[in-house]
């Protein structure tokens, strides 16, 4: 169990009151109840308790709080109660260091509530203590400390259906407007302003399918999504069944450094450069937001044990056709290729809707894209089963068109050669539709804009 300092509990609770001060007080005083910190007397400073009794009664009389409305219910009583005016004074000098970000307003609520339980175990712990006599069972007190800590529990996840573990409708339309209101945010964004504003970033339970065939990118552009989510601070779980952990992670060293892949895939760098290599290799394999897995035997049953035990923001996977149904699935009945596939696209998107994560699989597209005219890939093309359509919630394919002009022989500028489509199949909430972007295949790098 987490251990608090009485230093970490008053931070803690300064954060908390000035979220209420500082941002809009109805909706942050809703979602604090909502919370369980429905009473004052779950702080432990009395100043920071006396503050949150009176924005409790402020908020029942749907009174704005802020410092000068704060002073205005409290003036008549300040002047006979020094600890009010105690209260108030520390209310308006309020100042966290290095204040944090609303968007994790949620997560300091957890804290808020985690020292709460912290202080009733040792509580209930010391009162067992206290009172147990001689010939009282030590299960007993154990009973007696359980008991309490579940009630506690239940007060803290009291906005929680506790039947089968589903939140209603009605409660999640609630939160996600509170969310909104609040700026928190309830999706994994890319930082690509272009792709965050068509999607409105990876959305939890969802599966996202990007294809295309050899050569278009898409390992190229699966690394650049994965160290922009690590850029906005999330966890990444990349699952490399194609390439090695040091071919994945020398993509991320190419573009850090402005090298081109292929000279660091060599050892082609110089002097100069390789301390600075040194140093990125082992930035990357320390890296808390970022685990690029392999799966030697590639099942399905591997890829869910990995991903139960592993916290992340969002899976990764290159790619799809790679992994493979477990033996003793088809030990069973016999099963081709296509059903194979279709069973591991089916569980992949059940396993997006248990861990609550959106889960990116690579695929490849059939040859017939390349028999067509324009080369443009259809859902039709997506290769060794249907099911992949039904199953992804969106679809996006890369395309570009210069890979086609090489081809045929059309002379095409090497400033030309990363301009790239990602066309959107499929989209259940989103729509379908196109963007552009750059790819700079030496250096694996996403750009926003053409480079002409």
């Amino acid at each position: 169990m987490r251990q608090f300092s009485k230093e970490d509990r008053k931070e803690i609770e300064e954060i908390i009151i000035t979220f209420v001060r500082d941002y809009d007080h109805q909706e942050i005083m809703k979602n604090l109840i909502s919370h369980g910190i429905d009473s004052s007397k779950y702080f432990s400073d009395k100043d920071f308790r006396l503050i949150y009794k009176i924005c409790l009664e402020m908020y029942e009389q749907k009174i704005i709080i802020d410092i000068r409305t704060f002073y205005d219910f409290c003036d008549k009583r300040m002047k006979a109660n020094i600890h009010l005016q105690n209260a108030y004074n520390k209310f308006v000098s309020l100042s966290v260091p290095r204040f944090p970000s609303i968007l994790n307003f949620d997560y300091y609520c957890f804290l808020f509530k985690e020292h709460l339980i912290v202080d009733f175990w040792n509580h209930c712990f010391q009162k067992f203590l206290d009172e147990k006599q001689p010939n009282q069972d030590v299960i007993e007190g154990s009973f007696y400390i359980r008991d309490g800590f579940d009630e506690l529990w239940k007060k803290f996840t009291k906005n929680y259906v506790e039947s089968d573990g589903e939140v209603s409708l009605k409660e999640q339309a609630v939160q996600q407007r509170i969310n909104m209101l609040n700026g928190i945010a309830t999706s994994v964004k890319t930082g690509l302003r272009k792709l965050d504003e068509f999607t409105g970033g990876f959305e939890d339970t969802e599966l996202y399918l990007l294809a295309a065939r050899p050569a278009m990118g898409k390992t190229t552009f699966s690394v650049g999504l994965a160290k922009r989510f690590i850029s906005q601070g999330k966890r990444v779980h990349f699952f490399t069944l194609e390439m090695i952990k040091k071919q994945i992670i020398n993509k991320f060293v190419a573009d850090d450094l402005n090298l081109e892949y292929k000279d660091l895939k060599r050892g082609l760098i110089s002097d100069a450069e390789f301390p600075l290599v040194l140093e990125r290799y082992d930035y990357y394999e320390n890296n808390p937001y970022l685990i690029v897995d392999s799966l030697p035997s590639r099942t399905l049953s591997d890829f869910k044990d990995k991903i139960d035990k592993i916290e992340s923001d969002i899976i990764i996977i290159d790619y799809l056709q790679l992994m493979v149904v477990d033996p003793s699935i088809t030990s069973k009945k016999s099963i081709n290729r296509e059903q194979e596939v279709g069973t591991i696209s089916n569980n992949l998107k059940k396993f997006a809707k248990e861990v609550k994560r959106p889960i990116i699989a690579l695929s490849q597209l059939s040859r017939a894209v390349e028999n067509r005219k324009g080369n443009r890939p259809q859902l039709q093309d997506l290769r060794e089963s249907g099911s992949l359509e039904q199953d992804a919630d969106v679809i996006m394919f890369l395309y570009r068109e210069a890979y086609y002009q090489d081809l045929n022989g059309i002379p095409v500028p090497k400033i030309q050669q990363g301009n790239t489509e990602l066309i959107f199949a499929k989209g259940r909430e989103i729509g379908t539709g196109m963007l552009e972007f750059w790819l700079d295949f030496k250096r694996n790098r996403i750009e926003e804009d053409f480079k002409y």
